[in-house]
């Protein structure tokens, strides 16, 4: 069912009011400081031969006028820090204006310290695009934007060298705009306790965490989740590291409760100064508690990084499980989905999904930097498996990718100070099951060829060549949809 605008606008109110007023707390602790506020101003064209981004067939092309102001507002003192970067991106059509489209962006967080060396407040607030359904592509006629808040104050407290305390909250909220779908807000509660100084080269530490997912669609269960976490180890030297961690909780949804046992070895070898290795090796037990059924798993993980004058690998492996809001969206993955974005080959920057469901998920990640003289590289690539046994509701709500690859390359090279030209490529490839339980799978290739040049202190041009394929299957269709875009765009930017 929709939710009126109104009525929208009116639960949105708490979150955007909490997230305003940090920024005016933020803004109020470093008065003092030097602020530095850049608007922006950019205009350009696009030609496209296929709009609408059709199947084969289908296609329409287009004339496209860009017009996107925007600011960048960032400062930091001895108590507080704030970075908000905010865009209005309009793309008007010259064939069809039923295209046009006004998307605002809108990305920020800050941190001030309330009072000092004990009680802190965090938050952050980002709005992005995407499409109804991660297995079809953004387009400029299906649309949705996804606004989250987050906001997090805590207090910190030191017991000399003994230890030191942190009781912290967090409220997480995803609103959905232009779409039917409800929003999701999550409370967390937690405590840590770390030991001090005191205790040489054993560490130990004790966390505490309470969680409330909440949805304002009434058939969607509420989750509530806790666990106890404790951690022993020990440090050998200045390059090895060992620990042993366990915790013991509870996941209930609705009447269904399922209580959850783990532990973990973690070991952190310094084998050089530039080349470090990591690792881990547990399991876990997830048991119903009206059900005989128990789940056990493995959970590992290697960590490989090595630098050399003039590049640096990363090669990872980590299996485990992810639930929640804000919990399966691993940083580093939102990172690399926010770089694709910077690239120009996402359309949105939050195309992982906020996920309630419990999944164990396989992940293998890699990267490889190199730099020499004018020419700098960078190959990326991600490979995710999911497994959604251990869900306890049965009905479900979001798509859900079982399966994900993707490669990303991207090779820069400079002509002078003022001029530099960049080729990006990348391979996306997912399958999984949509809302209706049908098989869906997308195959995904995107190339591009940029020029980017300096026409003053405050002045640039970009032109870029784009082609891009996809193609998608479902297993109720009997053909593949198969789509094809060539576009050239060309922008100039302007700083005042």
């Amino acid at each position: 069912m929709a939710v009126s605008p109104r009525v929208a606008r009116a639960r949105a109110l708490p979150g955007a009011a909490a997230a305003l007023g940090l920024l005016l707390i933020s803004g109020a602790s470093i008065a003092s400081t030097q602020w530095t506020f850049t608007p922006r101003m950019t205009v350009g064209q696009e030609w496209t031969d296929n709009a609408d981004f059709s199947p084969r067939g289908a296609e329409e092309s287009d004339l496209v006028t860009l017009l996107r102001p925007s600011l960048t507002l960032s400062g930091e003192g001895a108590r507080a820090e704030l970075d908000l970067n905010y865009s209005w991106d309009n793309r008007l059509y010259w064939r069809d204006s039923d295209r046009d489209r006004s998307t605002h962006n809108l990305r920020g967080s800050g941190n001030a310290e309330l009072v000092r060396e004990s009680i802190f407040v965090e938050g952050s607030i980002r709005r992005s695009v995407r499409a109804e359904s991660i297995f079809d592509p953004v387009t400029a006629r299906d649309q949705q934007e996804t606004t989250r808040y987050r906001i997090s104050p805590y207090w910190v407290w030191r017991q000399g060298r003994f230890s030191e305390q942190e009781v912290r909250y967090v409220f997480d909220e995803a609103r959905y705009h232009r779409s039917d779908r409800q929003p999701q807000q999550v409370h967390r509660a937690q405590y840590q306790l770390d030991s001090g100084p005191q205790f040489g080269r054993t560490f130990w530490q004790f966390r505490s965490e309470r969680n409330w997912d909440r949805f304002d669609d009434p058939e969607r269960a509420e989750i509530d989740r806790f666990s106890n976490q404790a951690t022993l180890g020990y440090r050998f030297g200045r390059s090895l590291r060992l620990s042993l961690s366990g915790s013991d909780g509870w996941i209930r949804v609705e009447d269904r409760r399922r209580d959850t046992q783990s532990w973990r070895v973690n070991a952190d070898w310094d084998i050089t100064r530039n080349t470090q290795i990591s690792g881990s090796y547990g399991q876990f037990k997830d048991q119903i508690d009206d059900t005989d059924q128990t789940n056990r798993r493995d959970q590992r993980s290697l960590g490989l990084v090595h630098q050399a004058p003039r590049s640096t690998w990363r090669l990872s492996y980590a299996e485990g499980r992810t639930d929640g809001l804000g919990r399966a969206l691993d940083p580093e993955a939102t990172e690399f989905d926010r770089l694709l974005a910077e690239f120009g080959f996402l359309d949105a920057d939050d195309l992982l999904v906020d996920e309630d469901r419990i999944t164990f998920a396989e992940t293998w990640r890699g990267s490889w930097d190199y730099t020499t003289g004018p020419h700098s590289f960078r190959l990326e690539f991600i490979q995710r498996d999911s497994d959604e046994e251990f869900g306890i509701g049965d009905d479900r709500f979001e798509d859900a990718v079982e399966r994900e690859r993707r490669v990303v390359g991207r090779w820069g090279w400079s002509f002078g100070a003022r001029t530099d030209a960049t080729l990006r490529g990348v391979y996306r490839w997912i399958e999984g099951r949509d809302v209706d339980d049908q098989e869906r799978e997308s195959e995904e290739y995107r190339l591009s060829l940029g020029l980017s040049r300096s026409l003053g202190r405050r002045t640039s041009g970009d032109l870029d060549l784009i082609h891009r394929q996809r193609v998608e299957g479902r297993e109720d269709l009997a053909l593949d949809e198969r789509r094809r875009e060539n576009r050239i765009s060309a922008r100039l930017t302007m700083e005042f």
